[in-house]
């Protein structure tokens, strides 16, 4: 059986925030919710998924509609893109765009985020 994970606490939360002497990024300072909300994803391990929801929204402007209504992205994990495509003709034509897909990726999300796509028929 698995073990759960635990939930964050108040205190994981004033620390993400900087409240409290021990904060680990006390400065004494407000912090903006920027900053605060990317430490958040991070000591929860939600920014993949974070990304995925965009990449997702993405999706149809990058490869167009018809090409969007016959694909979707499945997930991200560790920087590898992995989309399901209905047919294989339509896989062959997206796998020649694959690198200008990344590069378009990197263009929209500002990060290098997707450092591989693959298709899956």
């Amino acid at each position: 059986m698995r073990a759960r994970k635990s939930l964050p606490t108040e205190n994981d939360y004033r620390q993400l925030c900087g409240v409290g002497p021990d904060a680990e990024w006390a400065s004494g300072e407000a912090q903006s919710a920027k900053s605060v909300l990317g430490r958040l994803l991070e000591k929860l391990k939600l920014e993949e998924r974070y990304r995925q929801a965009e990449i997702q929204a993405l999706w149809p402007q990058l490869v167009g509609e018809f090409n969007a209504r016959h694909s979707h992205p499945d997930s991200l994990r560790r920087g590898v893109l992995l989309v399901r495509v209905t047919h294989a003709p339509l896989r062959h034509h997206l796998e020649m765009m694959r690198t200008e897909l990344i590069r378009h990726f990197e263009q929209k999300l500002r990060s290098a985020t997707i450092r591989d796509i693959r298709f899956i028929a």
